[in-house]
């Protein structure tokens, strides 16, 4: 029994030795790969990058990617080794240089000047032929408030100008009447005039076109009721241009519903009101006037700037730029007289010796600077978040300080108006020759764009605004600036001898 088990055993190792003999006789020897497997296309110097996997093969996976869930495994291959120079091909820099040789690592003059703007401070190296040194990582920027800070335009506030040089306050009519009384003559009058517009705004002579346009088939429309309308006596309007102004409203009232409804850009705002406000040249008034774009007209030279301290009011378009510190663009559209050529040449003549930044009626030097301004408009969109209030304020104290550079007389109140969609509100701004301070009444409600009762509202707001423009403004323009040109126009030894 022992002896079978025995010879069972040997039989199979046996058959196991011939088995493993077998198989060292067939194997086959390893093959040597060649220049151009992958493997030896990836191998690069020390000093050089290497080409992405999907570069060399469209089988291989990526640099770090995985094949089935599975993580990939380093190559151990024996020929996987460091080849020496020779066998790296043609062009290729070896991966070790020798040590009796040092790399040259100079760098061009100009590369010097951007290494050290980069990196500021010296260098350090290591030995003498290592590499120049890598530039320091930039400080990240400071995103917190600061006390020299700049601010942008829409995070002022009418606070923050109560505290500018010169101070701008605004108040109502009664805090006005409190603390600054008396207010100038003028000022007084005008606001009483703006205060006492009647009720009933559309000319009598215009019933029957309304109502006339109100009866169509469906009766959609419903006419203006019977107390809106204004008697023969109290029309301001010559009968010729009843009508026109009429069709102008009409216009006026379904482009701004379209302008509401579509969220249209201040400057199609703009447009509308312009061409209403354009409209009343019609009207035969004492002088003539004209609606300009000022969008673009900034606040020149910078001594009419508005300053916080030590801490400038930027405007948010040139917050980039180092010399413009300070708002400086601020109304959309203004009313200016339409002087003749012989007004304009005295002027011209007034300021002969006058430095050249002085050469300006307004607070401007761009196309408006031989116009003068009595009138401006702020546009802003219904969601606008910037505060039109604070734009006009910052133009009225620049036309101030233009006013008092000269010694022209600066109680003559400047009149605003900001328009926000439909809504139209009136701002006076009086300068108070006691406290140096400009003082900003208002808003008064002049009217809404949204109806056609409203919108009439308007045109006698601004008919009240032209009117006094062409009259109580040219007057004091003729007896300051005019006159004061007039003197100017004489040399300094002219004057001595007169």
């Amino acid at each position: 029994m022992n002896d079978n088990t025995a010879c069972a055993s040997q039989i199979g190792i046996n058959r196991w030795r011939a088995s493993v003999a077998e198989s060292v006789r067939t194997r086959k020897p390893p093959q040597r790969l060649n220049d151009n497997h992958p493997s030896k296309i990836l191998r690069s110097s020390k000093g050089s990058l290497r080409a992405p996997l999907g570069d060399v093969s469209g089988n291989l996976q990526p640099t770090g990617g995985t094949v089935s869930g599975k993580r990939k495994r380093k190559m151990n291959h024996p020929d996987h080794r460091q080849q020496s120079p020779k066998k790296r091909g043609p062009g290729r820099p070896p991966k070790n240089p020798p040590k009796d040789s040092t790399p040259d690592h100079t760098v061009p003059e100009s590369n010097v000047q951007k290494l050290a703007l980069r990196a500021p401070g010296p260098s350090t190296s290591s030995g003498s032929g290592s590499s120049p040194s890598k530039a320091l990582p930039r400080s990240r920027s400071r995103k917190g408030k600061t006390f020299h800070g700049p601010q942008s335009v829409a995070s002022i506030t009418m606070a923050d100008l109560a505290m500018c040089t010169p101070a701008v306050k605004h108040v109502s009519l009664q805090e006005a009447r409190a603390d600054y009384a008396p207010l100038p003559t003028e000022a007084t009058k005008l606001l009483d005039k703006m205060k006492n517009i009647p009720f009933a705004v559309i000319p009598v002579e215009l019933q029957n076109a309304y109502e006339e346009a109100a009866d169509t088939p469906r009766k959609s429309r419903d006419p203006p009721n019977p107390y809106v309308y204004l008697s023969a006596q109290e029309t301001p309007y010559p009968p010729e241009c009843m009508q026109r102004i009429k069709e102008r409203i009409d216009e006026t009232v379904h482009d701004a519903k379209i302008n509401f409804e579509s969220n249209a850009h201040e400057r199609q705002w703009g447009a509308t009101a312009s061409r209403l406000i354009n409209e009343l040249r019609q009207v035969p008034y004492k002088s003539k006037f004209q609606v300009l774009n000022t969008e673009n007209c900034p606040i020149e030279p910078t001594e009419l700037y508005t300053q916080m301290l030590d801490c400038p009011l930027v405007y948010e378009d040139d917050s980039k730029i180092s010399k413009a510190d300070n708002v400086v663009k601020m109304v959309d559209w203004s009313c200016v007289l339409d002087i003749d050529r012989k007004v304009k040449g005295t002027i011209t003549n007034g300021f002969k010796y006058s430095r050249p930044n002085e050469r300006s009626l307004n607070q401007s030097l761009s196309y408006i600077r031989l116009m003068p301004i009595f009138l401006d408009l702020e546009i802003k969109q219904t969601s606008s978040q910037r505060d039109p209030k604070v734009q006009i304020a910052v133009w009225a104290s620049a036309g101030y300080m233009k006013r008092i550079h000269h010694g022209w007389d600066p109680s003559l109140p400047i009149p605003a108006i900001t328009i926000s969609g439909h809504q139209w509100q009136f701002y006076l701004f009086v300068y108070s020759t006691t406290n140096k301070e400009l003082v900003m009444i208002g808003p008064y409600e002049m009217g809404t764009t949204s109806s056609v009762e409203g919108t009439w509202q308007i045109v006698h707001q601004l008919d009240v605004l032209l009117r006094w423009g062409t009259t109580v403004f040219s007057d004091w323009f003729d007896k300051n600036v005019v006159a004061w040109a007039q003197k100017q126009s004489h040399s300094p030894g002219e004057q001595q001898v007169a």
